[in-house]
């Protein structure tokens, strides 16, 4: 006898197997302590897309509202940010990890309503998944800025030195001597 579905009746019938997606994620932090926010964001995203590979943490200074717009004026003091990058895989969509992280943020102390280029606890940027390439109003993949980020770069190089990011045919050495440069250096492991 057959079901609906095509199978036989006491067969079963195999679920669809969904297929993981490589997720890169970058964080950063520039209040209070930045190391504890991101091994707190670690933690969280390990049950989101881990394992996790993970990069080593960077110290940059932040990107301001002057720096965006190449204005010339005073900036706001803010303190630097600890950068880094993760390495994991998810079955979730763009946009329902992009909900997920964004709930990580706010569990972590970021409002959820931000300026662009404020300091806080915790950022994390969905930067790319696999070979999407997605524009909508809330997420752009791969990350726009990412390319043009030192802070985000030199992370992602450790960890995967041949990448190559969708809708670009520079490699990551490339894009890290063309894209803007920025003090930025390896933590300290013993700073914060």
């Amino acid at each position: 006898m057959r079901r609906n579905d095509g199978s036989d009746v006491g067969s079963t019938v195999s679920p669809q197997v969904v297929s993981k997606a490589e997720v890169i994620v970058a964080l950063g932090s520039n209040l209070g302590n930045r190391n504890d926010y991101l091994d707190e964001a670690i933690c969280a995203l390990e049950t989101l897309i881990g394992p996790v590979q993970v990069s080593s943490r960077w110290v940059s200074a932040p990107v301001t509202e002057a720096d965006a717009d190449e204005a010339v004026g005073e900036q706001k003091l803010q303190d630097q940010y600890v950068n880094m990058v993760l390495i994991g895989s998810t079955e979730l969509s763009p946009l329902q990890l992009l909900a997920e992280t964004q709930k990580i943020e706010v569990t972590l102390g970021r409002p959820a309503q931000h300026g662009f280029h404020t300091p806080r606890t915790i950022d994390i940027d969905l930067i790319a998944i696999d070979e999407v390439q997605l524009v909508s109003e809330t997420l752009t993949l791969p990350h726009k800025e990412a390319v043009n980020r030192l802070f985000v770069l030199l992370p992602l190089a450790e960890l995967r030195p041949d990448y190559c990011f969708a809708r670009q045919k520079q490699s990551i050495a490339q894009l890290i001597a063309q894209a803007p440069q920025i003090a930025i250096s390896l933590q300290n492991t013993v700073a914060g």
